[in-house]
C-alpha cells in the first residue's frame, strides 16, 4: 500500500457522553495585545529534592520505587514482579555521566522529585570529553577503562538506585577507535559514525566492541556489590546508538568514503555472498554486463546505474550483514556476558523495523525542528532552528512519525525526544509527547538531555538540547508524569495494525526509503485518534482492527483530531491557532494558542490573556491520585509561556538581524513564528545565548472554580514552598481568582477548605 492510502472517512457522531470541548471555546472581543509583556527571573534549583507541592510524590498515592528485574510480558509490555511499569526518563550524556560524588546524590534526588525512574547513560565513550569511560580525549587508546571515571560512574549509579531509578547503558555512541587500539592507521581517517559502521564488515571492530562490553558489564559496582550484567537496575543496554548497515552503506554512501583496506574487506564479503547465491561471481557479472571475476562494492552512483537485479542483490547483501551482526552481538551479550536485562539493538529509521523487531524492544528518537547546519556539521556559527510550533502541524508532528515505528507485540520506547532551543515553543513537547505516549500505550519516554558536567547550576539555557535548566520544561515534567506514568490519559480503545512484512519493507529500502506504518497504509491522522502499529513477526491477536475495518471521524476534515477516548483534542481548525486540549478526570492541560480564549471544563473555567508569542502558552492542573476534578482537596496549577535567557540575542538566520533580546520586558514576538532563527556562539562560551538566571513568562489567567467550599490559592516559590496568597472572590457557585506575572512564579497550589 502506498503512503497516500487513506482509511474511509465517515461522518460520525461524537462518542456518546463526551463533552465537545472545542464548543466551549469562546473568543470574546479583546483589546489589541500590548507591545510589551512582563517576564520575571525564575529558575528551578538543580539540587532541589524537597518534598513540596512541586514533587511528583506529593500527588501520587502509590510510590513504588523498588528495583526489580524488568521483563517483557506476553502482551508486549514491561513488567516488574507482575506489575506493569512505564519508564519516564532523561538522557544524561558525555561527561555528565561521571558527576563528582558530592553532586551525584543531589542529581538523583532532583530526578526522583520530578518522577524520573530511568536514566539513559548516553555517550559514556564521548571522544571529545576530558572525562569518559576510557579516560577522556587524551587517553592513549580505547581498550582500558579509566579507574577514576569508573568510580564516579559506579557511585552515580548507586545513588540513582537509592531513589528507585533504573539505568540504560549505551555501549557504543561516540567512541573514536584509534590505531593504538591495534587497528590499521586508516581507521583514523574516518569519523566516529563511519568507524562504528565498520562493525558490519570487520571482525576486529566487533572484537574491540565485545572486549569493552565484557569489561564494563562484568565489572562489579563496589557501591552496590553487583555486576552490571546481573544488576536488575540496569534495565537496558543498547548495542549501538543510531546505526544500521542499510542506513550507512546505502543511504549515506559510506562505500565511497571507505579506505582501500576496508573497501577490500567489504568486497570480499560481497563476492562471497554472490558466490553463495548465484554459484558464480562471473555469471552474475556477465548478466550485469561488466567483465572481470570480482564484483565491486556499490557506491550510490553505481547503485542507481545498475540493473534492478543488481540493486536487489546489493540490498539483500547489506540487509543480511545487518541482521547477522546484530544477532551476533545480541547473542554475545546474552550468552558470553550473561546480561539478563532488556537488549536494544539500535534505533528505528537507522535500522529497519523487521531487523529490530527480532530483538527485545523497538526504540525510536524524534526531534521537532532539530538544528540545521547548512555548512559544516555542528558549526556553532552557521546553523538555524525553524521557529515553528508543533501544535499548528498535527499531521507533520513527531507523534505521527513515532507512532509509525511501533511494532505490534513489542515494547516501544522513545529514548530521545526534544524540541530544541532556541525554538520559542519548545516546552509544548513535554506534555504533547506524554499525552500521546499514554494514548498509544507506549512503554517509555526519555527526554534529551539533562545536565552538564560541572555546570549544573548555570541557571541558563546552555544550548540546543539541555532541558535541566529550562524552568518551563522542568515544571511540565510533573503533569507529564501524571498523564503517562500515573495513566491519567487512557490508552486508545481501538488498536489499528497494518502488515509490514520484510518483502514490503525491502521494496521501500531498495528505493532508499525507510519503511514504516505510513508506508504500510496507516493514514497520518490515525495516531491522533487510535493506537497504531505494524505487524512484522508477531501476528496480531484478537481485538485488533485492520485498515479495512476502521473509519476516521469526519471532523478531521476541519482539522480537529479527537482521540477515541475523548480525552485529547488537537484542534488545528484555525490557521496558526492550534490548541491541544487534554481533559481527564485528574489532569487538565492546554497547550498552544490559548490567549484571548475561554475554556469551560464544567466545574472549571479558564480565561487566558494575551501572551508574548501571540497567545501561545501552556496551562496544566493536576489532582492527587485518589481524587478527581469533581472532588478534590488540592490542585497544582502550572502556567508557562516563553522561557529564555536574560540577554539572549535571537537573530533572523537570513538577515542576521536581532528579532528578540531576552529581558523582563519583552516585546510581542508573534512575527518570529515560522522564521529560521539562530544564536551564534563559540563552543565553551556564552556568545549570543545570554546569561542566567532564566526569565520566563507566567501567564495571566482568570480561574473560576465551581465549588461550595472556600478556596485558598498560594503562589509557590522555585522549590514549591508557599510564598504569597492569591486573593479569591466568590460569585454565586464560583470561587474566582487571577494569577498574573506580579506573583513571579509559574506554579500555584489551590486548596479546598472544608
Amino acid at each position: 500500500m502506498s503512503r497516500k492510502r487513506k482509511l474511509t472517512i465517515a461522518l460520525a457522531a461524537a462518542v456518546a457522553g463526551m463533552v465537545l470541548l472545542i464548543a466551549g471555546f469562546v473568543a470574546p472581543a479583546q483589546k489589541a495585545p500590548p507591545d510589551t509583556f512582563s517576564l520575571f527571573e525564575f529558575y528551578i534549583p538543580w539540587d532541589d529534592s524537597a518534598e513540596t507541592a512541586t514533587s511528583v510524590r506529593y500527588w501520587v498515592s502509590e510510590w513504588n520505587r523498588t528495583i526489580g528485574r524488568v521483563r517483557v510480558g506476553e502482551d508486549g509490555h514491561f513488567y516488574v514482579d507482575g506489575r506493569r511499569i512505564r519508564f519516564f526518563g532523561v538522557n544524561i550524556g558525555g561527561g555528565a555521566c561521571f558527576p563528582r560524588k558530592q553532586d551525584a546524590e543531589k542529581i538523583a534526588g532532583r530526578l526522583a522529585k520530578l518522577g524520573v525512574n530511568l536514566v539513559r547513560l548516553h555517550g559514556i565513550d564521548a571522544s571529545w570529553e576530558r572525562i569518559n569511560v576510557f579516560g577522556g580525549y587524551a587517553a592513549e587508546n580505547t581498550r582500558h577503562l579509566s579507574p577514576e571515571a569508573l568510580d564516579r560512574f559506579d557511585y552515580f549509579v548507586a545513588k540513582l538506585r537509592e531513589h528507585g531509578i533504573y539505568v540504560n547503558i549505551n555501549l557504543l555512541v561516540n567512541r573514536r577507535f584509534k590505531a593504538a587500539d591495534g587497528l590499521p592507521a586508516e581507521i583514523e581517517s574516518l569519523d566516529n559514525k563511519d568507524q562504528h559502521a565498520l562493525m558490519f564488515i570487520d571482525p576486529q571492530i566487533r572484537a574491540l566492541y565485545k572486549e569493552f562490553a565484557y569489561q564494563l558489564l562484568t565489572h562489579e559496582n563496589p557501591y552496590t556489590g553487583t555486576r552490571y550484567c546481573d544488576d536488575p537496575q540496569v534495565a537496558f543496554v543498547e548495542i549501538v546508538n543510531e546505526m544500521g548497515a542499510w542506513f550507512w552503506y546505502m543511504l549515506t554512501d559510506l562505500v565511497s568514503r571507505l579506505p582501500d583496506c576496508y573497501k577490500a574487506r567489504l568486497e570480499d564479503l560481497w563476492n562471497s555472498y554472490l558466490q553463495s547465491r548465484y554459484g558464480s561471481v562471473e555469471k552474475f557479472l556477465g548478466e550485469w554486463g561488466i567483465g572481470g571475476a570480482r564484483a565491486p562494492a556499490l557506491t550510490s552512483r553505481m547503485y542507481w546505474a545498475a540493473p534492478n537485479f543488481v540493486r536487489e542483490a546489493w540490498l539483500d547483501f547489506v540487509y543480511q550483514l545487518e541482521v547477522e551482526t546484530y544477532t551476533e552481538l545480541y547473542r554475545f551479550l546474552r550468552r558470553e556476558v550473561g546480561y539478563k536485562g532488556i537488549i536494544v539493538g539500535s534505533t528505528a529509521v537507522f535500522s529497519p523495523l523487521n531487523v529490530q523487531s527480532r530483538f527485545d524492544v523497538i526504540d525510536a528518537h524524534a526531534y521537532w525542528q532539530h538544528p540545521e547546519f547548512p555548512g559544516a556539521p555542528w558549526d556553532p556559527q552557521n546553523w538555524y532552528v525553524l521557529n515553528e510550533p508543533m501544535v499548528n502541524n498535527p499531521l507533520k508532528s513527531t507523534i505521527v512519525s513515532l507512532a509509525s515505528y511501533r511494532v505490534y507485540g513489542k515494547p516501544f520506547v522513545v529514548s530521545e525526544y526534544d524540541h530544541p532551543n532556541p525554538n520559542m515553543y519548545g516546552p509544548e513537547g513535554i506534555l504533547t509527547l506524554a499525552a500521546y505516549a499514554a494514548l498509544q500505550d507506549w512503554d517509555g519516554i526519555v527526554f534529551f538531555a539533562y545536565g552538564s558536567l560541572d555546570d549544573r547550576d548555570s541557571r541558563r539555557l546552555r544550548g540546543f538540547f539541555d532541558i535541566d535548566q529550562n524552568p518551563a520544561k522542568m515544571a511540565l515534567m510533573i503533569p507529564a508524569y501524571m498523564l503517562f506514568v500515573r495513566g491519567d490519559v487512557e490508552p486508545a480503545r481501538t488498536y489499528v495494525v497494518a502488515d509490514l512484512p520484510d518483502y514490503l519493507e525491502k521494496r521501500f529500502l531498495r528505493e532508499y526509503n525507510y519503511a514504516d506504518g505510513l508506508d504500510a497504509g496507516i493514514p497520518a491522522e490515525a495516531p491522533l485518534i487510535y493506537r497504531v502499529g505494524v505487524a512484522t513477526y508477531i501476528p496480531p491477536g484478537e481485538g485488533v482492527e485492520t485498515l479495512d475495518t476502521v473509519t476516521l471521524p469526519g471532523e478531521i476534515r476541519s482539522g480537529v483530531y479527537r482521540s477515541d477516548t475523548g480525552q485529547i483534542v488537537w484542534d488545528a481548525s484555525k490557521k496558526d491557532e492550534g490548541v491541544l486540549v487534554i481533559n481527564t478526570s485528574r489532569t487538565l492541560a492546554l497547550a498552544g494558542f490559548i490567549g484571548g480564549k475561554r475554556f469551560d471544563f464544567k466545574n472549571l473555567i479558564l480565561e487566558v490573556d494575551g501572551t508574548v508569542l501571540n497567545g501561545w502558552g501552556i496551562v496544566s492542573l493536576i489532582t492527587k491520585q485518589d481524587e478527581n476534578l469533581d472532588d478534590w482537596s488540592s490542585l497544582l496549577l502550572i502556567t508557562v509561556g516563553y522561557a529564555t535567557n536574560a540577554g539572549i540575542r535571537i537573530r533572523d538566520y537570513d538577515t542576521r538581524r536581532i528579532i528578540a533580546a531576552g529581558s523582563t520586558r519583552m516585546k510581542s514576538l508573534g512575527d518570529a513564528k515560522g522564521r529560521k532563527i539562530t544564536c551564534p556562539f563559540q563552543w565553551g562560551q556564552v556568545g549570543d545565548w545570554g546569561e542566567g538566571p532564566t526569565i520566563i513568562e507566567g501567564l495571566n489567567i482568570t480561574v473560576k472554580v465551581k465549588t461550595p467550599r472556600n478556596v485558598e490559592v498560594w503562589a509557590l516559590d522555585s522549590i514549591g514552598n508557599r510564598k504569597a496568597k492569591v486573593p479569591v472572590s466568590a460569585d454565586g457557585e464560583y470561587r474566582i481568582f487571577k494569577v498574573t506575572s506580579k506573583f513571579e512564579t509559574i506554579w500555584y497550589e489551590i486548596v479546598s477548605i472544608p
